[in-house]
């Protein structure tokens, strides 16, 4: 008996030491996302540099056309960075060895739990990612732009990404519009502009391959932003309300605050503007493993 309760024993720890064995390796849909928002940023800011902006303004405005463009992407390049940055939220061995022992009842013992996928003690909000193939602290979605989960050290880069990506396409494809109809008047030559009618217009010699890449980047940038506008104010949400997406469509409200700013803190820091103007890796309030709880709220 007590030697098949060692044997037990040592195939749970060899399998707890060897839990990176069965991490799923990152999906093609990362991959495939990441692939897309670089070649949007970059193609993007190269046609508005070199082909659009110069068209366009006039040449006392072009220079102020191309550090806008420049600045926004910039920002939105920074921001993925650091969205992007692996293991910034996740839970370490470290980490897990800081739950409280069974005997402590504040507060902060609350919402601990074991997890079964990775073996870690695993604090209030946070939660297992099969894609990364870790407990995310605070974990709030897995973005398959930056490749990685978004979760308390990171989400407030992914919010200000998102906010520069709407501004900035819509910026570029204001652009866009602008040189187009410049070319083909838009109001005589609308079907032009119509995605299954330009290519055989391309057959017949009726319009140039320039003004297909500007309307290919003009459609690509409408889906973008319609997809970013829609993140960007999902997660304007949940930070007003103080939760995170799984508790949101759980309906969790444990942690909120009754005061909006200390949510808006909780993400962005006591400063949180400078998170819009300039994106640095500042320290956030708090650790993500300790959270207070509202007794007046609870699972509806």
């Amino acid at each position: 008996m007590n030697a098949e309760e060692i044997s037990l024993k040592d195939k749970l720890r060899r399998h707890y030491h060897d839990r990176d064995r069965f991490k799923l390796k990152p999906s093609y849909s990362n991959y495939a996302g990441m692939t897309y928002f670089w070649f949007m940023n970059i193609t993007v800011l190269m046609t508005s540099h070199f082909i659009v902006i110069p068209a366009i303004l006039d040449a006392s405005q072009v220079m102020q056309g191309i550090i806008i463009a420049w600045a926004l992407f910039t920002e939105v390049t920074i921001n993925w960075i650091l969205a992007s940055k692996k293991n910034a939220s996740t839970v370490t061995q470290e980490i897990s060895e800081k739950q409280p022992q069974p005997s402590n009842t504040s507060y902060n013992s609350f919402g601990w739990k074991k997890c079964i996928k990775c073996q870690m003690n695993s604090p209030p909000r946070a939660n297992h990612c099969s894609l990364c193939g870790a407990c995310i602290l605070k974990r709030d979605l897995h973005c398959f732009v930056t490749g990685n989960c978004l979760g308390f050290h990171n989400q407030r880069y992914f919010i200000v990404m998102l906010f520069y990506i709407v501004v900035g396409l819509t910026y570029a494809g204001v652009l866009n519009v602008l040189y187009m109809n410049s070319i083909y008047p838009i109001g005589s030559e609308f079907v032009n502009y119509i995605p299954f009618i330009t290519p055989w217009k391309v057959y017949q010699g009726e319009v140039n391959l320039l003004f297909v890449w500007l309307l290919f980047l003009f459609y690509c940038s409408i889906c973008s932003v319609g997809v970013a506008g829609f993140f960007l104010l999902w997660e304007i949400t949940v930070v007003y309300r103080g939760q995170t997406t799984g508790e949101a469509w759980k309906r969790i409200r444990f942690y909120k605050s009754p005061h909006i700013l200390q949510h808006i803190r909780v993400v962005f820091g006591p400063y949180w503007i400078l998170n819009f103007i300039i994106p640095l890796p500042t320290s956030l309030p708090g650790d993500g493993l300790h959270w207070e709880i509202n007794p007046n709220l609870k699972v509806h």
